[in-house]
């Protein structure tokens, strides 16, 4: 989980934040937003990764790429699990 800013340090609004996220290497399993145990809320956001179809290990790296629909724009951001 995590908070997220735009470049000018606004929040963006709960219905303009989407996002994808999945273990590198394996682009085919993605959670959303709207994923169980997912979600985006008031500048702040979660990935469940225990809800990946395959399980992960220690040392995957989670990618997340995140995109405000209302300014267009884009941030990705990775994190060693």
């Amino acid at each position: 989980y995590g908070q997220i800013f735009t470049s000018s340090l606004d929040v963006p609004s709960d219905h303009a934040l989407r996002f994808t996220a999945h273990i590198q290497g394996r682009k085919e399993e993605i959670l959303t937003q709207d994923s169980v145990g997912c979600g985006y809320a008031s500048g702040y956001w979660q990935v469940n990764v225990g809800n990946f179809p395959t399980a992960w290990n220690p040392g995957d790296i989670l990618v997340i790429h995140f995109t405000d629909t209302v300014s267009a724009e884009e941030a990705q951001i990775e994190i060693v699990l």
